[in-house]
């Protein structure tokens, strides 16, 4: 499958302006873009308030070795994949956005994996840290559709 926005020359900078307006046109509160450089990859979190709900988008700066960077000019293809990144942020965000409107769904569905809890952690990290235990102990393995083999 080709990725979105392969060979994109829209700047980053750019395209988080064009989120921010984006989310401001639909009632939202821009809260802004965060890079943790303490990972062992950084990550760019975008963070906004829609609906009263705290949304983040978290972002991964690609590295040398990832399999979308290719050719001889190695910082050139960096550079395009991590706007190819955010403008892949872009496109999710304003469809969720649309449905969201059109389709008049709350927030909270469209946004389900990114809504932040409490503990600063989204719905996805939390229920990627349970996943393992849940599917181990065969309750959550029932009621899920598995492919074959597993």
């Amino acid at each position: 499958m080709k990725l979105y926005a392969k060979n994109t020359t829209v700047h980053v900078g750019k395209t988080q302006a064009d989120i921010r307006k984006l989310i401001e046109k639909f009632g939202g509160l821009w809260i802004g873009v965060v890079t943790n450089h303490e990972l062992t990859r950084p990550v760019d979190s975008l963070a906004f308030k829609l609906g009263g709900r705290a949304i983040r988008f978290d972002v991964q700066h690609p590295k040398e070795n990832d399999s979308e960077i290719t050719g001889y000019d190695i910082e050139k293809a960096l550079t395009s994949e991590y706007s190819r990144r955010w403008r892949e942020v872009w496109l999710i965000v304003k469809s969720r956005l649309i449905e969201a409107a059109q389709l008049r769904r709350d927030v909270s569905e469209v946004f389900m994996a990114q809504l932040v809890t409490k503990t600063g952690m989204t719905i996805w990290e939390t229920a990627q840290n349970d996943m393992g235990a849940l599917l181990s102990t065969g309750s959550l393995r029932d009621m899920l559709a598995l492919s074959e083999g597993e």
